[in-house]
């Protein structure tokens, strides 16, 4: 089996592949989250990305591919607890930074260090927090970066330096089939809603009927509708209930666009 991750190597996502393979599975980086998606049932068996993170929300990047690139399924989620460190070389001084290279993600999760710390600094934005590490040029650019990406040549500042402690980013594993089993207790559904008054409350009002307790909503563009939106739903459910399959059907029926994304 091979597990397909966002790379470079170190990357949190790097991290939750070593998680969660076997002894016998193999893992792959690729550098883009759509080609992490694109390689499975290609490339490679499984996928690992980011979707949401306590303290900035959805990875839309990860929605939009589940709603519009590729049809994957999720099997399974991780909770990753995140800790930010702001690293550079070690003949470098951290009174000198004039560049922070960073995740768009990692640098929202840490935007009132830097604005109290940093406020001058260029910020450059790459694909992942290990790549900001290797793109450490001199000593006046630091990297928002995992203390594990630390080696010989590299320190880092002795506290974290997210917005927030509590900092978790939850994983999904995607597969090109779902996985049906009697212990799993969360499910993923996508569809849109009628553009008017209590159009996004019919929806809402059907999982309610059934006793199905929402855990998240999330919003996102309707490609080619502009001011349209679909909806991210996660509840707590097992596909082979009744009422699950009820409210599925109901669901199919008031809107046109549905798409299930798992249960896990």
């Amino acid at each position: 089996m091979k597990i397909g991750y966002l790379g470079p190597e170190n990357s949190y996502s790097y991290l939750v592949a070593q998680k969660i393979k076997s002894p016998e599975d193999t893992i792959a980086q690729f550098p883009t989250f759509i080609d992490v998606a694109l390689a499975v049932g290609n490339l490679t068996d499984k996928a690992v990305l980011p979707i949401e993170n306590s303290l900035e929300g959805a990875v839309s990047n990860t929605l939009d591919i589940l709603a519009w690139e590729c049809e994957l399924y999720i099997t399974k989620e991780i909770l990753l607890e995140i800790n930010h460190k702001l690293i550079m070389k070690k003949s470098g001084d951290f009174n000198n930074i004039k560049k922070i290279i960073t995740h768009s993600q990692a640098y929202g999760q840490c935007r009132k260090f830097l604005a109290k710390h940093y406020p001058n600094a260029e910020i450059i934005y790459t694909s992942s927090t290990s790549k900001a590490v290797e793109s450490i040029e001199d000593d006046y650019t630091a990297a928002i970066a995992g203390e594990h990406n630390l080696n010989p040549n590299l320190k880092a500042l002795p506290e974290v330096i997210q917005n927030d402690t509590n900092n978790i980013t939850r994983f999904v594993v995607l597969e090109k089939e779902p996985k049906h089993q009697k212990t799993n207790q969360k499910i993923s559904i996508i569809f849109d809603a009628e553009n008017k008054p209590g159009g996004l409350l019919k929806i809402l009002q059907i999982l309610r009927a059934h006793n199905l307790n929402m855990t998240k909503i999330e919003s996102r563009p309707f490609k080619n509708r502009y001011g349209s939106y679909i909806f991210f739903v996660d509840f707590f459910g097992n596909i082979n209930d009744q009422n699950v399959q009820k409210a599925f059907e109901e669901i199919k029926n008031s809107t046109t666009n549905f798409k299930y994304l798992g249960n896990y």
